[in-house]
């Protein structure tokens, strides 16, 4: 089981978005997050009407800069009654994210999140045969979300950092918006 914690809790929902006007905390912003067997890796949020997209502003030797590493429709609430639209399951992984939390006591408590359903980027080296997978975007905080490639079990952890780019961002054509 994959176990998210985090000292934040309260998320803005996709809801207060539309009923606001204002832009979302996420719109534009530079997030870092560590990628499995490649490392750190900057993305950075837009949204096209109602759909949030990650761009890689680093890249690797399987999804470059500039690609779209995941997407998720926010008018698409995931319930655990919806997920058997995403694959059959014998194709998906045996995962588990939960998000918890931990007060400054150490002690933990489970917290609610809004999920969504969405689909992460996969290529071969080179991004070869590149296509997207299943997934699910977890909004757990005005600045940390996660998402999920459902057929991959992988679940990455993006936190909001300063809007300043990467100090290499240039060698990944970085432009801030």
């Amino acid at each position: 089981m994959e176990v998210y914690k985090t000292g934040r809790t309260g998320i803005h929902s996709h809801k207060w978005l539309h009923k606001t006007g204002r832009v979302h905390p996420l719109h534009h912003r530079l997030h870092a997050g560590n990628y499995p067997n490649h490392g750190e890796a900057y993305i950075k949020i837009h949204y096209e009407q109602d759909t949030l997209v990650a761009v890689k502003v680093t890249g690797d030797e399987h999804v470059p800069a500039g690609e779209v590493t995941f997407r998720a429709d926010l008018t698409a609430l995931y319930t655990e009654q919806s997920s058997s639209f995403e694959a059959p399951d014998e194709d998906l992984v045996g995962v588990r994210v939960e998000v918890v939390s931990v007060g400054s006591d150490g002690t933990s408590q489970p917290q609610e999140v809004e999920r969504y359903k969405g689909a992460g980027r996969i290529a071969a080296r080179g991004f070869q045969y590149a296509h997207f997978v299943p997934g699910q975007l977890f909004l757990m905080d005005t600045d940390v979300i996660g998402f999920l490639w459902l057929q991959l079990g992988t679940f990455v952890v993006f936190n909001r950092v300063s809007d300043e780019p990467p100090d290499d961002a240039d060698d990944y054509g970085y432009a801030a918006a």
